[in-house]
Formats: structure tokens, C-alpha cells, sequence
């Protein structure tokens, strides 16, 4: 029997991702759910150890995070290597070459401490 290396190994280009489980581990409680710019491919998700959503990056606005926050959604984890968005309507908690990790709070109403 043949094995593909292909599904054995990541691609050297992606080792970064290996970075995730130290990140979330640091940052994000393990019973909060996430999201991530991961596209249709759950690889971020494993590689972040914990559960959540992955999605197309035409989904990293406003209005569709405040649908995955109001479905328990806690964080938000944007890969660098994919999208170059800066978020202002979310604290952002971690940042360093390959991700951002933004808190998903509810938005304050203006004049709330």
C-alpha cells in the first residue's frame, strides 16, 4: 500500500500554524468558541484545539462576526498570511507575524463605562 506524504506532512509554507495551539492556549479559554479566516478547510481549527467556525474572508465584517458572536462565538483569530484586515469594533488581545486574536465582545452603547 502507497502513502501520500502529502496528507502526512504539513507544506513548510504552513509550519506557522503550528503557532496556534500555543496562541489560543494563551489567549483563549479552552471552552470558548472560536472563529478563523481558515476558509473551507478545518486544518485551523485542529491545529487551534478548540472549536468554532472557519470562514471565507469575505466573512470578516461586522455584521457576519456579530452573527457567529450571538451563536457563542468568544474570539475571533485572523491569519495574517490570508487577510490584512485590521478590526476596530473589537478589542484586540494578541498580535504577532502570522495572527491577530480580537475578543468578541458585546458592543457598548455609546456613554456605557
Amino acid at each position: 500500500m502507497e502513502i501520500n506524504n502529502i496528507d502526512l506532512f504539513i507544506a513548510d509554507k504552513e509550519n506557522y500554524l503550528l503557532t496556534l495551539d500555543g496562541i489560543t492556549r494563551n489567549n483563549i479559554p479552552k471552552d470558548k468558541l472560536i472563529v478563523i479566516n481558515g476558509g473551507n478547510s478545518p486544518q485551523e481549527i485542529y491545529f487551534a484545539h478548540r472549536k468554532g467556525w472557519t470562514v471565507e474572508n469575505d466573512k470578516v465584517n461586522k455584521e457576519e462576526l456579530n452573527c457567529f458572536r450571538k451563536s457563542g462565538a468568544s474570539f475571533l483569530i485572523l491569519d495574517k498570511h490570508k487577510i490584512s484586515n485590521t478590526l476596530d469594533y473589537y478589542p484586540l488581545i494578541y498580535s504577532d507575524d502570522n495572527f491577530k486574536v480580537y475578543e468578541m465582545k458585546d458592543e457598548q452603547p455609546p456613554g456605557a463605562l
